[in-house]
């Protein structure tokens, strides 16, 4: 029991970070930021972030 509860931390973890990461990749998006820094700076590909 104890295993499965860090292991669903652990993703609980690993997802608010991506969140995150779409959220600010968004709002760089939204000021006109060129695709290739916003890559750089969130570490998405630059195809999900032609998505957001």
């Amino acid at each position: 029991m104890k295993k499965g509860m860090e292991q669903g931390m652990e993703k609980g973890i690993e997802q608010g970070a991506s969140d995150e990461r779409k959220k600010n990749a968004k709002a760089m998006k939204t000021l006109g930021l060129p695709l290739e820094a916003i890559a750089k700076v969130t570490g998405m590909p630059i195809d999900d972030i032609e998505k957001l």
